[in-house]
Formats: structure tokens, sequence, C-alpha cells
């Protein structure tokens, strides 16, 4: 299926057997990911609701899950893909509601993705993550938060009580991460489709009239800029015609069978 991804040691192509529906399929297809080049090494998330569980989060922070069949460590697609690569999760900063936009000042509550409080909290104990996985911005697209027109080297980025404009608060999240971090590689997440508070009904359009594809050109475009790759889980296959199958809540969370395409995205 399209959804499908395999993981090797050795990249190349290879011969695929598989069952689906009950019929069987052949195909060949190209291994791009080495087991080798990650196993071992220590992952860090950045994210809101949907990348959050209980327990596995810091105790300062609110999760949204356990929920319906995401229930523990091995339902979430984060560690569905630390099962496929060998890699080790370090932190999981993910904070059920938080936002990108905010008070990016704060050193003391991590709410905020931009605030100093989250970008430390990606070590643990004086160790630093090799990767990390940045998924956020559904709550500032969900809630309104103005797109911006912040353009790299016109605009300097600087710590504000309330960074408003979704583009410069992602940018300035982005430089947080590398000026802390430098050595880590870093990938960044498209936003999924929703169906939840501020979106239209039936629509991938906030009530401010902005579309979530907007949102994903400001985080693509800033990735980009900044060196960092791109997981685009906007192409996951998830819409309105199919949220009551794949979102827990019908609305915006992942159920496990969301979480399986996840993780599959994310390797590819």
């Amino acid at each position: 299926e399209s959804s499908g991804v395999v993981v090797g040691s050795k990249p190349g192509t290879t011969r695929v057997y598989c069952k689906s529906d009950g019929k069987y399929y052949t195909c060949d297809v190209e291994v791009t990911l080495k087991l080798k080049s990650l196993k071992n090494k220590k992952l860090s998330i950045l994210g809101d609701s949907i990348s959050s569980l209980d327990m596995y989060v810091p105790g300062d922070y609110k999760a949204f899950y356990p929920y319906k069949d995401v229930w523990e460590l091995k339902d979430t697609w984060w560690n569905m893909v630390c099962e496929a690569t060998g890699m080790k999760l370090l932190k999981n900063c993910s904070w059920s509601t938080s936002k990108v936009t905010g008070d990016s000042t704060s050193l003391k509550n991590a709410y905020v993705a931009t605030s100093y409080k989250r970008i430390a909290d990606l070590s643990s104990k004086g160790v630093k993550p090799d990767i990390i996985i940045v998924y956020i911005g559904t709550n500032d697209f969900g809630r309104c938060a103005p797109l911006g027109e912040w353009i790299y080297d016109r605009y300097d980025l600087v710590d504000k009580s309330y960074v408003y404009n979704f583009d410069e608060a992602y940018a300035l999240m982005l430089k947080k991460i590398k000026d802390t971090y430098p050595k880590a590689e870093v990938f960044c997440c498209t936003l999924m489709p929703i169906c939840a508070y501020g979106v239209l009904p039936y629509t991938y359009v906030n009530k401010k009239g902005t579309s979530l594809e907007e949102y994903n050109y400001a985080i693509r475009n800033i990735a980009r800029i900044y060196g960092y790759k791109v997981f685009d889980l906007y192409s996951c296959g998830f819409g309105t015609d199919n949220f009551s199958k794949y979102m827990a809540d019908g609305k915006a969370h992942p159920n496990k069978a969301a979480m399986k395409i996840i993780r599959s995205k994310v390797l590819k």
C-alpha cells in the first residue's frame, strides 16, 4: 500500500510480499533508511496533544493520551518509529493544547513552544538529543494565529512577551533549537487536517480565512531556511471523509490506525 515503508540495514531495492484485505501483493520497493545510522540515537519530540502520552511527558506538562485505543506506549507513532529504527527516546516535550505563538521569554513555563523552558526540556540531565522531531502548530491554526509576513534576513527574531505571528514564532523556535542543539538532526512536520474549534466545517480553512496549506507552506519554507528536513504529514490521507475512521475523537486526535500511518510517513 502507498503507506508502506521498508526499513533495512542496507539501501537499495528489495522485493516485498504483502497481504492486505485477504489479497497478496508483490512489489519492488526502495530501501532508503539505514537502521545502523539511527540505532541508539537519542530522540526528543517537541509537540502538542497528538504526540503526548501521560507518564512519558514531563510532570508539569498536560497530556491528551491515553484515549480510546491509543492507550499505551506501543500505540504512539513516535514509539513505533523508535521500535523500527532502534532510536531511544530521550525526552517527549509534548504539551496538550500548546502553541508555537505566545510568550517566548519564559524560563519556568514550557507551554509555549518558543519558550526557553520548552527548548531546554528537550535535553535530559545534561544529555542532548541526536535527533529532534518538531510536530506542533495545529493549535495555532485552529485558534487562528495570524500567519505573518516574516522574511529571513529582513526581520530580526526577537523574544517577546507574546509573539503573535505564526511564521515569526516558528522561525524563532527553530533558531533556538539550532542555537541550543547545533549538532542535532532536526525534522519538522507539516500539519494534518483537523475538524475542530476554529476550523470551518468540511474545509481546511480556519475562521480567519487562512488555509492549513498556508501554515504548512510556512513550516516548509522556514525549515528549509534552517537546513532542516520536513515530514509531510499533511499527505497522510486524513480528511473530512474519513475523520470518523482515523481520529479517535472524530476531530483532531489520531487513533491507533492513524498512528501507524504517521509512523510510516515519518519512516519514509
